[in-house]
This record gives C-alpha cells, sequence and structure tokens, in this order.
C-alpha cells in the first residue's frame, strides 16, 4: 500500500479501494475486510441523502447570516467542533473584522450548586465592574 502523502486522491475522504493483503503485506484479513465493509455499506446510501452534521451547520449558519440583516453577531455555544468549524466558516469576513464574536461555554460537572453560585456572583461583578471602567450605562446583566 502507498503512503497517504503518495496518494493521487488522499484529500477526499475515500481516496482508496480496500485491496486483499498479499504475502508480504503487513494487513491482515480482518482489516482489509473492515475497510471493505465500510466501502461496501457507503454503496447502499442515497444520492444527496447523507449530509453530515458539519455541512448541515454550516448551511444553516450560512441561511441565518442571509436571513437576518444584522451589522454584529455573538454566538454563545458550547465547544462542539462542527459548531465551531461552521461559524468560523460562515463568518470568517466578520470575526476578521471583529464584527462577530464567539462565546464558548464549558461546564464543570465536579462542581457543587453553592460553589457555582459563589463564581456566577464572582463573575457578574467582575463583568459589571468592567463595563463601569468602559463607561456601558448598564449595571443588569439582562
Amino acid at each position: 500500500h502507498l503512503n497517504t502523502f503518495s496518494r493521487k486522491n488522499d484529500r477526499l475522504d475515500w481516496s482508496y479501494y480496500p485491496q486483499e493483503p498479499s504475502a508480504n503485506d503487513s494487513e491482515n484479513r480482518n482489516a482489509y475486510l473492515h475497510e471493505l465493509g465500510k466501502i461496501t455499506n457507503r454503496s447502499r446510501f442515497v444520492d444527496g441523502l447523507n449530509v453530515d452534521a458539519p455541512y448541515t451547520t454550516t448551511a444553516h449558519y450560512w441561511l441565518i447570516k442571509q436571513m437576518v440583516n444584522a451589522d454584529e453577531w455573538r454566538m454563545i455555544s458550547d465547544d462542539d467542533f462542527s459548531i465551531r468549524n461552521a461559524f468560523y466558516r460562515v463568518f470568517t469576513k466578520e470575526l476578521r473584522l471583529s464584527d462577530a464574536h464567539h462565546f464558548i461555554c464549558q461546564v464543570n460537572k465536579t462542581k457543587s450548586r453553592k460553589q457555582c453560585l459563589k463564581e456566577f456572583g464572582q463573575a457578574k461583578a467582575e463583568l459589571l465592574d468592567w463595563g463601569g471602567i468602559r463607561v456601558f450605562k448598564t449595571k443588569f446583566l439582562r
């Protein structure tokens, strides 16, 4: 088998068709059958209906961007690769111009509710202080 850098179509998701292992090959028959099974399963897909999550997410963000006439964008999400990737692809220009911002939320499930409430209060106070320094008129987070 060729190394990946030597394959003509390596940029594609399915860049090769599995070859039956030879006597001098390091691949065993089970690995070959596993790879062949993946190719065989793909032939059962209906063309156009095997759209994956990142593509769908990108399409949704693109459609939202076309439908909503906004000068600035704020995105709050969890740390999910497909969401981040789609947002960064669709809003590339806005992010570069600082007209779009992405806030990533992460949850620490080891903390108690009491600890979380205490940290929320501290973060709220810091945010309001930050706003006061920059002369924002609001004293509330809502």
